[in-house]
């Protein structure tokens, strides 16, 4: 302690300049409160306080007493409320998990803005090829966070929605005078160069699937596991790149490119942010997921 209780009983004497006052404060009788203050001044061997008319004055001993004791109660209320904060608020550390397209364009955003604000909780990326190995990760605990393509129906994880997302086809100006004639049937894909999403990823699964109701089938000229370069491949003239949508414009590159009208329109899928229950959820955690979600209207629709 930086000072005993008899000090401190003083110092909130000081404050309300009221024995009566103070001892109803503190929840103590004003006599054990007078004699504390007996003691005290035995202690030192000096008055540190007197009555007048207005209630209490502090002798010049006082004075000293009292900005010894105050500078005391300064530093014990700033370590008080830095180990608050260690145990509550912006120090930690989180482990997060996701595809590379959602680190690139929407995570990495998210974690600067949250560095800014809680420089003070280390951020350990975790990056995983598709929904399933993150889905793993965050069942055996190696990740605190994840972003995902799916959500899964397990009584361990708790699933947040933050966005629906869009699948378009968008063509270099090798191809961009179809959009003059779009929009084009999904089976009329098939006469033209195909850059896909690689069929392991959740993103193609669902995508072959919408296909599969329509009863259309195709190929896939190329498979690529990053919607840069897919972007890339298709300025480039190697074919319609079929992309996400809400990512694939937040890449420069996107504007000098030429979405082809689809008929019918695709269905959206939905984006997730997840945890284990299992997992004590932390302030960090919380107030990750929190700008997650407040950033979500941000970067995605614009």
């Amino acid at each position: 302690m930086f000072f005993e209780i008899n000090e401190y009983y003083f110092y909130r004497i000081a404050l309300a300049k009221n024995i009566t006052k103070a001892a109803e404060e503190i929840h103590i009788s004003q006599p054990a409160l007078s004699k504390a203050m007996a003691k005290l001044e035995e202690k030192i061997g000096c008055q540190l306080l007197y009555r007048n008319q207005k209630g209490i004055e502090l002798t010049q001993a006082g004075k000293i007493l009292f900005d010894g004791v105050k500078q005391s109660m300064d530093i014990m209320e700033k370590t008080v409320n830095q180990i608050s904060r260690i145990s509550y608020s912006d120090y930690g550390e989180i482990s997060i998990g996701g595809g590379d397209d959602l680190f690139i364009y929407f995570m990495i955003p998210v974690i600067r803005e949250y560095c800014n604000m809680y420089p003070n909780v280390l951020i350990r990326e975790l990056i995983y090829s598709n929904s399933e190995q993150t889905i793993k990760g965050l069942l055996k605990k190696d990740i605190n966070i994840g972003l995902l393509n799916k959500c899964v129906d397990d009584d361990r994880l708790e699933f947040v929605k933050i966005t629906e997302m869009h699948e378009v086809v968008v063509s270099g100006e090798k191809y961009a005078a179809l959009a003059k004639v779009a929009p084009l049937k999904w089976s009329a894909l098939a006469e033209f160069p195909i850059i896909m999403h690689c069929s392991n990823t959740h993103t193609r699964k669902l995508f072959d699937e919408k296909l599969e109701k329509m009863g259309v089938q195709f190929k896939a000229y190329m498979e690529v596991g990053s919607t840069a370069i897919m972007l890339n491949l298709a300025l480039e003239g190697f074919g319609l790149a079929i992309v996400t949508k809400e990512i694939a414009q937040m890449d420069y590159r996107y504007s000098q490119l030429t979405e082809i009208p689809m008929d019918p329109p695709l269905s959206s899928r939905d984006t997730y942010v997840a945890w284990n229950r299992e997992v004590t959820m932390t302030s960090c955690m919380n107030n990750l997921v929190e700008c997650i979600t407040r950033n979500t209207s941000g970067n995605f629709n614009k």
